[in-house]
């Protein structure tokens, strides 16, 4: 019985373990009157193989494994698939006569799960293991993961002692037998590592005997960036309430959901505590899912596209489609801060029955000139005329048929087939309006776009410019889910994946510090233009120098922690103090018009130090009427490659369209 959330429309799936198996089908049948929804079973026999033999360092040299089911006759095929883990057991040793006899047994096991078609087999490993014992089994693990690829591999680690570890004791290691012993989130780096980010390895957090953890911001900021897909509960950490029922407690409740928004899976196990079986632990874990909260609209647009990376849009070089104008047509909170921004704009500048002129630049399929027109309803602006000017031919279509069917439209709209850079205004305006910011504020070319258009004159000199400017924002990010993205991603044209930036809304995420201010721009009236042309204007407008921009930025990194990239924001100041942004510590709620711009790290850095400083060096470089490109680099904690040199990965093209 999967769990389903009464609003959301979101699951939570729920297990249960089963230590040793005597019938399958009794543990099956189980789990079907009760209501779980999987059950996790041990792949081997443990009874049957052979036992330590201490005259060779404690192992035999001959490990026998026997299933831990007879046949694979057992169970139905599905459910074998869908609704069976297996439990990998084996003994670790570093012992060089012990290792082909370790490495045999579990890759017998690994095969006889590649035969019942398991979707995943645990690997159980041990916080007091030494170093040199981790790095065996991690070994053992990632030639496990090229010998068997359709197998997945959950390391499970049991996390208990997080709760009491902060960023000072994190490297103050116990020693045993010689060796240090690792730190919970120090030992899946080692294994996420060792395998090189394989996708079909993941993690799971398991919790035994603690019942009130404590977790610290950095547990958090290390793991809900991890492939964590279990988290595993012993019945020992349930409490019970006035009635005897088992319940979890306030910091456990609240630790779990932390998690629960990444689709993770709860696996019970142990020996039931209550009169009603395991039915009472299903039934509290359904109620407290019950309880989380329900979704705002913005996050289940926004849900289809979680760290799914796309190409950041071009509308100066590229005609955008139909479904990408409707997409953004949708966002309700940015057409309502623009149409605020203009009521508060004639407001001010309104003050007699001169024809308000404005100019909507890139105005799609009209979203912006609906806006103007409500705007100065409420006003009540008695005289108004609105140039909806726009290149795409097909968006230009779209806006004739709504001027001829509307007759305010009628009225007041002139809809121009121009680029805004190169058209002869009949007059100048005294509101400019224009949505052409990308992610990262000026990455689809808005400050190219509309100071070529101010240098033509088409703003009166105490006109408004809406925005009036903007800024980008940066921040480390920690995403090994997007990094395993981005080493996937193909194309034959692109030199290096991770030397382009992505639009992508990042889900399997943790940003490392505060974003810092990156690039800004301001669109202020020229006074004194050159003469009307059908060129480009040749004034400040066109020099390299005007919209080059360099920033150095650093940030400090609580780790230790692993740094992927770079996430861009934006903020902008539409009028007086109206403002739009993406940036997480101001965000405009519920707007889902642009998400990050991802600049990704050719390779993984590891932030090692409880206080780690990142220096990162990002350019904006201008080779004026063709092309614009971002670079960047670290120099701090180590120094990177220069990405993106010369834009030989990626470039934004500033000549427009030739197709109609």
């Amino acid at each position: 019985m999967v769990i389903t959330h009464p609003t959301n429309e979101t699951y939570l799936y729920v297990g249960l373990e089963f230590d040793t198996v005597s019938d399958v089908k009794d543990c099956w049948n189980q789990i079907q009157t009760t209501g779980f929804d999987f059950i996790s079973i041990p792949l081997a026999n443990e009874r049957r193989d052979c036992r330590q033999d201490d005259q060779n360092n404690g192992f035999s040299k001959d490990l026998l494994f026997e299933p831990s089911v007879s046949s694979d006759l057992e169970l139905a095929g599905n459910i074998w698939s869908t609704a069976v883990l297996g439990k990998i057991h084996y003994y670790p040793s570093s012992t060089a006569e012990a290792i082909p006899a370790i490495e045999a047994y579990v890759r017998q096991q690994l095969d006889w799960a590649q035969h019942l078609n398991l979707r995943t087999s645990f690997v159980a490993v041990d916080v007091c293991w030494s170093e040199e014992q981790h790095i065996f089994v991690a070994n053992m693990i990632a030639s496990a993961l090229i010998s068997f690829p359709r197998q997945s591999i959950c390391i499970r680690i049991c996390i208990d002692g997080t709760w009491t570890d902060s960023q000072q004791n994190h490297h103050n290691y116990k020693k045993v037998g010689g060796g240090k012993v690792m730190h919970h989130w120090d030992i899946w780096n080692l294994y996420r590592q060792c395998c090189d980010y394989h996708p079909c390895l993941s993690v799971a957090l398991e919790c035994l005997d603690c019942a009130r953890p404590s977790p610290s911001q950095l547990f958090f900021q290390q793991w809900l960036s991890e492939p964590v897909h279990y988290l595993i509960l012993d019945t020992k950490i349930f409490l019970k309430n006035r009635q005897g029922f088992p319940v979890l407690s306030k910091s456990f409740q609240s630790m779990l959901s932390r998690f629960l928004p990444f689709s993770v899976s709860i696996l019970v196990r142990g020996e039931a505590r209550h009169p009603n079986g395991y039915a009472s632990y299903l039934q509290y874990l359904g109620y407290l899912y019950s309880k989380q909260p329900t979704m705002e609209d913005s996050y289940r647009v926004e849900m289809p596209y979680f760290d799914y990376l796309q190409a950041p849009l071009q509308p100066l070089a590229d005609h955008l489609d139909s479904q990408t104008y409707e997409t953004f047509e949708k966002d309700p909170v940015k057409y309502r801060l623009y149409e605020e921004a203009l009521i508060h704009c004639f407001q001010d500048r309104v003050r007699d029955d001169n024809v308000v002129v404005v100019m909507v630049l890139g105005a799609g399929r009209g979203p912006l000139v609906h806006a103007g027109i409500r705007a100065s309803e409420q006003v009540g602006v008695k005289n108004i005329r609105i140039y909806a000017i726009e290149k795409n031919p097909h968006a230009v279509r779209t806006l004739k048929s709504i001027q001829r069917s509307d007759s305010r439209w009628q009225q007041i709209v002139e809809v121009m087939e121009e680029d805004m850079r190169y058209w002869n205004a009949p007059e100048k305006a005294d509101v400019i309006v224009s949505e052409l910011l990308g992610s990262f504020g000026d990455n689809e070319l808005s400050p190219e776009c509309l100071d070529a258009a101010l240098a033509r004159g088409l703003l009166r000199p105490d006109g408004i410019c809406i925005p009036r400017e903007y800024t980008s924002f940066l921040c480390p990010l920690s995403s090994p889910k997007l990094f395993q993205e981005i080493r996937g991603y193909k194309n034959p044209n692109i030199p290096s994946p991770f030397e382009i930036p992505y639009v992508v809304r990042i889900h399997h995420g943790q940003y490392l510090a505060d974003p810092l201010p990156c690039f800004h721009f301001e669109h202020l009236p020229v006074v004194d233009t050159s003469s009307h042309s059908e060129d480009p204007p040749s004034s400040s407008s066109s020099s390299p120098c005007r919209h080059f921009r360099y920033r150095r930025l650093s940030f400090q990194v609580h780790g230790p922690i692993m740094l992927h990239g770079f996430a861009g924001f934006f903020e902008a100041l539409l009028y007086d103090d109206i403002k739009m942004s993406t940036n997480p510590q101001t965000l405009s709620h519920g707007m889902f018009s642009w998400f990050p711009l991802l600049f990704p790290l050719s390779h993984p850095i590891c932030c090692n130090d409880s206080e780690c400083r990142v220096t990162f060096h990002i350019w904006r470089k201008v080779v004026p009427g063709k092309r614009i490109w971002y670079e960047w680099m670290l120099t701090e904690p180590i120094t990177t490659p220069l990405h993106n040199a010369n834009g030989h990965c990626y470039s934004m093209s500033s000549s427009t369209s030739t197709f109609s």
